[in-house]
Parts: structure tokens; sequence; C-alpha cells
């Protein structure tokens, strides 16, 4: 059986709202050592995905159903002189959202992508109990943005760009009898490229606005535990989220000039059955303070029931 929870502290559509990712917890194959010139030095030695569909049970008239799907790709891992691994990826992501107003309650309204590219490195190890954790460093850029689909006949559209420079540290305890996972990952972000653009213009001062961006902070847990048919299993998690806002557009003069803040929180309980590939399958619940779905910030509770397929070991 599989327990899993989660946390986290930020506050967009961050696709890492459920998961960490951290490649070097994937041991490379033996196939790709083989065929590396130098095994301490290997290209492209792995990848890692997610892929997922959720309808909406709880919501309003702008979201009935969620797809959100990405990937990650390491671009090159190596050993530092003291046996540590440290990595170079590069990440992708979609997350694309419905609503149920046409003749068949699938309406597209707004998709969000993300870009990225970090450099990772293994850090000394700690212990909790029986469990040792390996710990990770990762620092890189994440360039974010969201539009709209299919609503021109609304009238209204909102389009935003938000990239961010991104620190994690990441703690991955493990232990073998029981099978036990427990991830913990703080995660900061402080934001570079900020856009809110938004129509009708009446809206253009509706506070808090993406143009305010500042940073956001962010923790994230994740516990795993399995039963003897280790394959099936249940999982639960929560999160809450949060960013700062400011009141100076500067961009070093909003560092002192943070206005605001928003809070954002959810939870997550459902099955998981893991093999070469995870599938979850479970209720979904989160309220956001800015769903991005409107041209002005709306907050939003919302519920809704679906299935994951991901990687096993790098989420």
């Amino acid at each position: 059986m599989l327990i899993y929870s989660s946390a986290i502290v930020q506050a967009q559509r961050i696709p890492e709202r459920f998961f960490v990712i951290n490649p070097l917890a994937v041991p490379i194959s033996g196939d790709v050592i083989a065929k590396a010139v130098d095994s301490s030095c290997v290209w492209m030695p792995g990848f890692g995905f997610w892929s997922g569909f959720e309808r909406y049970a709880i919501s309003d008239n702008a979201h009935a159903w969620r797809n959100p799907f990405g990937a990650y790709a390491e671009i090159v891992r190596w050993r530092t002189q003291s046996g540590k691994q440290s990595n170079i990826y590069a990440i992708g992501t979609f997350e694309h959202v419905a609503d149920p107003n046409n003749d068949i309650s699938f309406n597209p309204r707004a998709v969000w992508w993300e870009e990225g590219i970090a450099y990772s490195t293994e850090l000394d190890s700690v212990r909790l109990g029986t469990m040792s954790a390996p710990s990770y460093l990762h620092i890189g850029y994440y360039h974010r943005c969201r539009h709209e689909v299919d609503n021109l006949f609304r009238g209204e559209s909102r389009v935003m760009i938000y990239g961010s420079l991104t620190g994690k540290y990441v703690l991955d305890f493990r232990s073998t009898e029981p099978a036990e996972r427990f991830t913990t990952a703080v995660r900061t972000d402080i934001y570079t490229i900020r856009t809110d653009y938004r129509y009708p213009f009446i809206h253009t001062n509706t506070l808090p606005s993406y143009f305010d961006l500042v940073g956001s902070l962010g923790l994230n847990l994740n516990y795993r535990n399995s039963l003897p048919w280790k394959q099936l299993g249940w999982y639960a998690g929560a999160r809450v989220l949060t960013t700062c806002y400011a009141g100076n557009r500067e961009f070093f003069g909003r560092f002192g000039a943070i206005n605001a803040a928003r809070v954002d929180y959810g939870a997550t309980l459902g099955i998981s059955v893991e093999g070469a590939v995870r599938c979850n399958i479970g209720l979904h619940y989160e309220y956001l303070g800015d769903p991005e779905m409107k041209p002005f910030p709306q907050p939003q509770h919302l519920l809704s029931v679906g299935f994951m397929f991901m990687s096993p070991v790098g989420l």
C-alpha cells in the first residue's frame, strides 16, 4: 500500500502542486551507463512524466474539466570529486481547463504552459529514525504563461506571463522494511517577468495583479508506505500556498514595498497502483484565491475527481 501526503506554499497554478520533481532520486540504468564514454558523466540519462484528467464536482461556471501533463528530461548527470551526483535538467508542462458552457459541457477555456531549466546537486544525508535521506539543492529558471481558448464570444480575456528564479531544497527519506518514503521540499520563487493583461480594461487595476508579484515560499511534504501487496495502496495529501505582492512595480523597488499576500490551500485522497508507472485515482480539493480564469481575481473552492499517470520515482 502507498500513502502519500503533501503541502506546498505558493499561489499560482504551479505544476508541482501535488508532487516534487527530483530527477537525481532515479538511478541511472545499466544500459545507459554502458553507452556512456565516461561513466562519471552521462548525457541524457533519464526522464520522467505525468499526465492526468479530472472532472470538477464542485466549482464555478469556469471549471468543468482539468487536464495537466508534463515531463522532465535530464540533459547531463555527473559525479563530483566527493562522489555526490549533480545534473542539469529541462522541464515542460501544460495544464488545460475546460468549462461546461457548450452543448457537450466541455468548452476549452484556458491553458497554462511552463518551460524551465535547472541545476540540482546531491548534498549530505540526514537521518530520521530508521530512515536515511539524501538531500538535494535545485536552482533554476522557470517561464510560465496563461492564455485564453475559444472565448471570443465572452468578450473577456486574461493573458499572463510570469517567470521566476527558483531555488528548492529536497530531503528524500527512505526505508526498505517496510518500504517507506518521506519527501520534504522547501521552495522559493523570485519573479522576474510579470504581466497580467485583462479585458475589459476596467479590470486592469483590480488587485492583486501579477504585475505586482514579488516572490513566493514553498513547503512540500510527501509520505508513501507499502503493505504486503506493494502495487496497490492509497494516498492522502494536503497543501497550502502563499505569494507576496508589492505596491511598487519597479524591479528592485518592489522588494521594500510588499503590501499583500495571498494564501491558497488544498487536499487530496485516493488509491494508487504502482509498477513501472504509478496511477493515482482520487479526489482533489483546493481553494484558489485567484484561479486565473476571470479577467479579475475571484476566489474559488474546487473539488475534482480524476486520475494521473506518472513516473514512480522522480516525482
